[in-house]
C-alpha cells in the first residue's frame, strides 16, 4: 500500500506557514472520569472492574480512530460516550450518549442494534474502530 504524505514547504512560497507539534499527546483512560467500580490500571492503558471510564483527551471532531486490545475474555463493551454518560449503568449504548461494541459481537447505539460482527472476538484479538463516530467496528 503505498502511503501519500505532502509538506507544503515543497511548494516554495505557499504562504504556509509549518507549525511542528512539540508533544504527540498520550491519550488514557481517564482515573477523574470512571465508574465507581472501576480500576484502571497499566499507567491508565488497562481497565478492569464493572463500569466505565472516558479518555483524557476528547475527540474533537466527527471522526476518530482507536484501537482496543482484548487481553482476557468475559462480558466487555468498548465504544465512545459523551461525559453525560452514567458510567455506572450497564450495558452501554442503550442511551444516546454512548455507542458501543460489546463482547458478543453487537454494536448498540440508543438501544438499537447497529451492527452485528460476522466473526467471533476472541482474546489477543485487535478491536479498530473508525470513520464517522461510532460507525465501525473491526477485529484483526
Amino acid at each position: 500500500m503505498a502511503t501519500c504524505f505532502c509538506c507544503f514547504r515543497c511548494f516554495g512560497n505557499s504562504g504556509f506557514n509549518h507549525v511542528p507539534l512539540k508533544e504527540i499527546p498520550n491519550v488514557m483512560m481517564d482515573t477523574k472520569r470512571m465508574g465507581t467500580d472501576v480500576v484502571i490500571v497499566k499507567a491508565g492503558r488497562r481497565i478492569c472492574g464493572s463500569g466505565a471510564a472516558l479518555g483524557n483527551a476528547p475527540i474533537v471532531q466527527d471522526k476518530s480512530y482507536f484501537e482496543i486490545k482484548i487481553q482476557s475474555t468475559g462480558v466487555w463493551g468498548i465504544g465512545l460516550a459523551t461525559r453525560k454518560c452514567n458510567l455506572n449503568s450497564l450495558p452501554f449504548g442503550m442511551d444516546t450518549e454512548s455507542w458501543v461494541l460489546r463482547s458478543d459481537g453487537s454494536a448498540y447505539h440508543n438501544g438499537e442494534l447497529r451492527h452485528k460482527l460476522a466473526v467471533e472476538i476472541q482474546e489477543g484479538d485487535i478491536i479498530v474502530s473508525c470513520k464517522r463516530i461510532g460507525e465501525y467496528f473491526f477485529r484483526w
